[in-house]
């Protein structure tokens, strides 16, 4: 009995020992009993029970279907962005404008400017009339001052009338002042200027007389510019103030009406010059110069003192300031020009006589060929001379060049704006002439 037990359970181990279940190759049992137990079928169950057995390591070879592990790339930090920088602006560099300089007559007409003084006219109009040359008063000082319109005129020329009284003659173009004077008598300058300038002249009549002993208005009537004279009584805006003074120093003219008998005349047309005066913005080569004098003589002491704080010169006489009555304001001018010239004293025109004697002889001023100029603008002094070589030659104004230095010879530009010329002889300098870098004592800068 026993030996067919013991074959039934070597049987049962065959059977379980070749059975599909797969024990796995990394464990193994090592039998510690045998139970066998009866079902109610009467089949015989063997149990076995063990405990795990670590497995006999063996060496397999490498498994080459093992797929390669690819590392995955470490991902590089996305870097902090950097906050871009606010760029400022680089400002636009200005171009410095090129200082204007003037002397081409066509520049002139092209950009609408008076000739006579280079400044840009705003009612280009005015520039297509005539320029109207008028004698001012300059003595006695208690009846003629303060005289009316000299603000006004683009050139003025103070020169010897007779003895040593000075008298005006302004040249009216680019301006239109409300009255004018007083009005007086012209002289043998004047014989020249209105040419000069080919304007119309205004005055209050002249010397006259016979044969050789002609007058200043006789000659005028004989002059280049005859047509376009406009005598005292001719209705060319002439009236008398009715001041309580001597009569000749109350006449005085309105010059739209002026200009207005002008056209009556048929005489009312733009100027035509053979020369040009040259302007510019920045003086050439020069010295300081601020300060002006000019002794006429026995009679006034000039004086321009240049104010920096209104770039201009500011004119007085005899130590007091002249003014304008028209604004109140104190004469001034952008340029000063002393002109020095021959005078000659005529003794076949007597300008102030008495029944049986002559007390003032007339005086040519020959301003024409050339001669010794002194110019000053922005407060300084540039020494040169002057030329009109053409006398008969209508419409050639004065021009101007450079002496001495590096620039001799050049031409000389007058700063743009307004010109007193100062005509004086030859043996006024130096002598009557002074000028200087320092203002007088009594200058207090107005």
């Amino acid at each position: 009995m026993l030996k067919r037990l013991f074959c039934l359970i070597i049987l049962l181990l065959l059977v379980a020992c070749t059975g599909e279940e797969t024990i796995p190759d990394n464990t193994m049992l090592e039998p510690t009993a045998v139970r066998v137990e009866a079902t109610e079928a009467g089949a015989i169950v063997a149990a076995v029970t063990g405990t795990a057995v670590p497995p006999t390591p063996t060496t397999r070879p490498p498994n080459t279907n093992t797929p390669t592990i690819t590392p995955t790339p470490t991902q590089t930090p996305t870097p902090t962005q950097t906050p871009t920088p606010t760029l400022t602006p680089t400002p636009t560099e200005t171009p410095t404008p090129t200082p204007v300089y003037l002397s081409d007559p066509a520049q002139f007409a092209a950009e609408g400017r008076n000739p006579l003084t280079g400044e840009v006219i705003a009612d280009a109009a005015l520039l297509d009339r005539r320029p109207i040359l008028c004698k001012i008063s300059n003595s006695p000082k208690q009846w003629v001052l303060p005289q009316s319109g000299l603000n006004a005129a683009d050139l003025v020329f103070e020169h010897y009338a007779e003895a040593s009284v000075t008298r005006f003659t302004a040249v009216f173009y680019g301006e239109t002042p409300l009255r004018v004077g007083p009005v007086r008598s012209a002289r043998k300058i004047d014989l020249e200027l209105p040419l000069m300038y080919d304007g119309a002249l205004c005055f209050s009549g002249g010397s006259s007389g016979q044969g050789v002993n002609r007058g200043v208005q006789d000659l005028v009537a004989e002059t280049q510019f005859a047509e376009r004279v406009l005598y005292p009584w001719m209705d060319a805006g002439y009236y008398r103030t009715g001041e309580d003074k001597p009569w000749e120093h109350t006449f005085y003219t309105e010059l739209t009406a002026a200009w207005n008998y002008l056209d009556i005349l048929g005489q009312n047309q733009a100027p035509t010059y053979t020369s040009q005066m040259a302007f510019s913005e920045e003086p050439p080569a020069s010295i300081d110069n601020r300060y002006i004098a000019i002794q006429y003589g026995q009679g006034d002491l000039v004086e321009w003192m240049y104010d920096i704080g209104i770039g201009k010169y500011r004119r007085w006489t005899n130590g007091s300031p002249v003014t304008d009555a028209l604004d109140g304001k104190q004469v001034t001018a952008d340029n000063v020009v002393i002109i020095m010239a021959p005078h000659i004293i005529d003794r076949n025109i007597c300008e102030t006589q008495t029944q049986t004697e002559c007390l003032a002889f007339s005086t040519e001023i020959q301003i024409w060929r050339g001669g010794f100029a002194q110019f000053f603008r922005n407060g300084r002094q540039v020494n040169g001379a002057w030329a009109r070589p053409n006398r008969a030659q209508a419409g050639e104004m004065f021009t101007f060049e450079i002496v001495g230095g590096e620039q001799d010879g050049a031409v000389m530009p007058l700063a743009i704006g307004n010109t007193w010329f100062q005509v004086v002889p030859y043996e006024y300098l130096p002598t009557e002439i002074t000028t200087s870098s320092n203002y007088p004592a009594w200058y207090t800068g107005n």
